[in-house]
């Protein structure tokens, strides 16, 4: 479940996805702060989609003393909350 304030999209545990620029948005979750890029690429005749930039997440960009890197279960929470929003939004997607 989700729910919409202008360009921020948050989820039931309180995180967030924010739109930053046309090619990155800004994931939160409570202190912890990571910016991801998002390219577009052809998805099919006169389709875009996008591709997010998910392999090079290893370290937050904000973060509590000692808890910097991303492990794998929180690297797979946050594409599950992109897939998510891009299911919301008839976003075409990949991870890459």
């Amino acid at each position: 479940m989700f729910f919409k304030i202008k360009n921020k999209f948050f989820f039931d545990d309180n995180s967030s996805i924010r739109w930053l620029t046309k090619e990155s948005f800004e994931y939160k979750e409570g202190d912890f702060v990571v910016e991801i890029w998002a390219d577009y690429y052809k998805a099919g005749l006169f389709k875009y989609g996008r591709a997010f930039e998910v392999s090079a997440l290893k370290e937050w960009d904000s973060f509590l003393e000692g808890e910097e890197y991303i492990n794998e279960d929180k690297l797979r929470d946050i594409k599950r909350k992109i897939k998510i929003y891009c299911t919301s939004k008839n976003i075409t997607f990949k991870f890459c």
